[in-house]
């Protein structure tokens, strides 16, 4: 049974959330892949070793 195409309920124990698709105090990773995409905007790496340096 899915729950997105299930017209019931969850049961008493399960409950749902609805989270916006960015949010960085639910997802700490988020800060992380805003200052990679700050930091090295429009760059490009020849090689994994130079992304490294």
């Amino acid at each position: 049974m899915g729950w997105a195409t299930s017209p019931e309920s969850p049961p008493d124990n399960i409950y749902l959330l609805n989270i916006s698709p960015y949010n960085p105090e639910l997802n700490p990773c988020e800060q992380v892949w805003q200052y990679i995409k700050n930091r090295f905007k429009n760059q490009r790496f020849e090689t994994m070793e130079s992304l490294k340096e």
